[in-house]
């Protein structure tokens, strides 16, 4: 070393032999290497000289020469070298780069796979609870126009059946009227009958005795029993004026009406149960209907009694102890009355379970499942772009890490707003559903905030003042 006069100072070293490479030389030297062994596998045009500074820098280094000029000739290398292979950087060339880029892919594809596991069950539920709610309005929809003309219907048949009943009950006076002992000894023997428990008495033969003895034997004799209706076993006339008239025109209007009714009956029945279950909730008997408490009284009151508008009292095994009342034909539009009355509780339980699907899936549809589809919309950009930058090994650990959680957060807030913009999505752009405009919003984020910028509201009202104070 020299002194201020010039001289060489004693016991110091020559100013050829100083060696001037710090503690940054050496990763300056490997970041020149790494980006020259890039562009050469790359296929990019390095000039010679570019080489030949890198391989100088190089040597100097190992044999302790750095000078000043060899390092300047590398800082100036290196500058050419990183125009040359941009978009690659010394930091996405760095050896732990492209580790970190396949950690954050596997981190990444499990949180889609989650987010995915997520929707398409809760998916699939909103779209069946959409389903059989939409359902369920239109048949109580048809069951609410039916039921009115039904009532009308079968009120006005149970008339004809009165009617009918007094022709026939007329007509059996008029043709053979009984005698008074005939009858009392007919009424006689039906008690005698009824005491002993027979059902039917055939009338081929005619009682006799006062003890019912003879009664009793003729049970056990073979005739023709009457075909009439039977009231406890004792045959009356113009019981069987159900039968009569349940083939008319306007009855098999009234059944075909009856077998619809009935049907959607059972199809509200059903699907209300779901869309309850469908709900998280409890299947709820709105009245606490006791029909429902039993399968074989809900079988009774879903299904028809066959044949319909016929009393079906007489065509059951006949109990002594049924009431007279019951047996008579104009009962035999009970069944489908009761029809009615099951319809209102049906009903009421239908109405319940869709108000509660309806605010409950739609609430989930509107602040839920937006966020998880723009989550899951940024997903898919995420694994592309980490896809694409392994490739071209353009991934920066850093910038990339933090990146791609903004456009999480990103998501989350579009996800978040975009049930509330869904008369400016119809007015703004083509028909789409609020969850595909969130998938593409989560996707493509910064297209869609340039949307929001050219079409906001701001930006509208701004245009038309500026085009009013033009016009002015």
């Amino acid at each position: 070393m020299k002194n201020h006069s010039g001289n060489q100072e004693p016991g110091g070293r020559p100013e050829e032999s100083w060696n001037y490479s710090g503690n940054y030389v050496a990763a300056l030297l490997e970041d020149c290497i790494r980006m020259l062994t890039y562009a050469t596998d790359k296929g990019i045009r390095i000039s010679k000289q570019d080489s030949q500074n890198v391989a100088a820098a190089g040597q100097a280094f190992a044999r302790g020469k750095w000078t000043g000029d060899v390092e300047s000739d590398l800082y100036t290398t290196k500058s050419k070298l990183a125009e040359a292979i941009k978009p690659v950087t010394t930091e996405t060339l760095a050896p732990g780069a492209l580790h970190c880029a396949r950690r954050s892919t596997r981190f990444y594809f499990k949180a889609t796979l989650v987010i995915a596991a997520i929707l398409l069950p809760l998916s699939m539920v909103v779209f069946a609870s959409a389903k059989l709610t939409s359902s369920s309005k239109a048949l109580i929809e048809a069951n609410d126009i039916m039921a009115v003309s039904l009532y009308n219907e079968l009120e006005d048949h149970r008339d004809k059946i009165i009617n009918k009943k007094q022709e026939l009950i007329a007509a059996s006076s008029s043709s053979a009227p009984p005698s008074s002992a005939s009858s009392a000894s007919a009424a006689r023997v039906g008690k005698t009958a009824k005491d002993a428990g027979f059902k039917r008495i055939p009338v081929c033969m005619e009682p006799s005795d006062a003890d019912g003895a003879t009664a009793m034997n003729v049970g056990a004799t073979t005739c023709s029993v009457s075909e009439a209706s039977l009231t406890n076993g004792v045959t009356e006339p113009g019981m069987d004026a159900d039968d009569k008239l349940a083939d008319t025109p306007s009855a098999l209007l009234i059944k075909a009406a009856l077998q619809d009714f009935a049907r959607n009956n059972r199809s509200l029945y059903a699907q209300t149960r779901w869309l309850s279950w469908l709900n998280l909730a409890h299947f709820r008997n709105v009245y606490a209907s006791p029909w429902m408490l039993d399968q074989t009284t809900l079988r009774e009151n879903l299904e028809l009694s066959l044949p319909i508008l016929t009393n079906p009292n007489r065509l059951k095994k006949q109990d002594v102890s049924m009431n007279d009342e019951k047996m008579k034909p104009e009962h035999a539009i009970d069944d489908g009355l009761q029809k009615l009355a099951v319809y209102q509780d049906i009903r009421a339980m239908a109405q319940d379970a869709g108000r509660t699907s309806d605010i409950l899936w739609a609430a989930i549809t509107t602040y839920v499942l937006p966020v998880l589809y723009a989550v899951l919309g940024s997903l898919a950009f995420i694994l592309r772009d980490l896809s694409e930058q392994s490739v071209s090994k353009t991934f920066h650990p850093t910038h990339g890490r933090f990146v791609n959680r903004v456009r999480l957060v990103v998501a989350v807030i579009v996800g978040t707003v975009i049930g509330l913009f869904d008369n400016f999505w119809h007015d703004s752009v083509v028909s789409a559903s609020p969850l595909a405009i969130a998938f593409i919003g989560g996707y493509a984020a910064n297209t869609f905030f340039a949307f929001l910028d050219t079409n906001s509201f701001l930006d509208k009202r701004s245009g038309k003042r500026a085009s009013n104070g033009s016009a002015r």
